[in-house]
């Protein structure tokens, strides 16, 4: 872990004085100020405000340019700054599939190809989330070894059991369990799912009982 903002100032001690806290890290979306904190944070908690955009700063500059003997091309300068958690390169690139995603419900249907080739894609990434083992998850080890326990060891394991299921492994409380299920909101998935029978076979997984979950069978 590494901490992208360490300017942040928490409180000032005095001499010879120790503190110890427990860091509470959550997903979100653009700015969110510490005097609007998220419900169902613990009593005595110290929110800071967030900022989840790695962007720092945009600019951009349109200027003329030629090719050769024509003269009227235009030339787009487009500068990014981060914060260090992503690079500018993969910022742009992430920003322009978003921009091109957002706007292609409104062109005329795609061919039939594009179609497969997406569907492709989504069931690729299905495949290689629901393959992960639960180290690759940002979980405490606390979490993965009482999951261990309970005899699961991939997220396809995971993903399958709902909530209820989770609050009777042994040595896995409350906390334990919304750390499980943010870990899995960041890969698109979530508890209680019903997953196609033929990717849990190409996992060598076989099947349980969940609750459906949108685009899976």
């Amino acid at each position: 872990m590494e901490v992208l903002n360490p300017e942040v100032q928490l409180f000032t001690l005095e001499a010879g004085a120790k503190v110890t806290l427990e860091l509470g890290v959550g997903i979100g979306r653009g700015y969110e100020a510490a005097d609007h904190p998220r419900s169902g944070m613990p009593s005595g908690a110290f929110a800071l405000d967030a900022a989840f955009s790695p962007i720092t700063k945009v600019t951009y500059n349109v200027e003329m340019s030629r090719l050769g003997k024509i003269t009227d091309y235009e030339k787009l300068i487009v500068e990014v700054w981060t914060n260090g958690a992503v690079s500018p390169d993969d910022a742009l690139t992430r920003a322009a599939t978003f921009l091109r995603d957002h706007f292609s419900p409104l062109s005329p249907g795609g061919s039939d190809e594009d179609e497969e080739a997406e569907a492709g894609a989504g069931d690729a990434y299905l495949r290689e989330a629901l393959g992960k083992t639960l180290e690759e998850l940002a979980l405490p080890a606390r979490a993965i070894n009482a999951l261990k326990g309970a005899e699961l060891h991939l997220v396809a394991d995971l993903v399958q059991k709902t909530e209820g299921d989770l609050a009777d492994v042994k040595n896995l409380g409350d906390k334990s369990i919304d750390e499980i299920k943010t870990a899995l909101a960041a890969l698109g998935l979530s508890l209680g799912m019903r997953i196609d029978p033929n990717v849990l076979g190409a996992l060598g997984r076989g099947t349980t009982t969940g609750t459906p979950a949108g685009g899976l069978r």
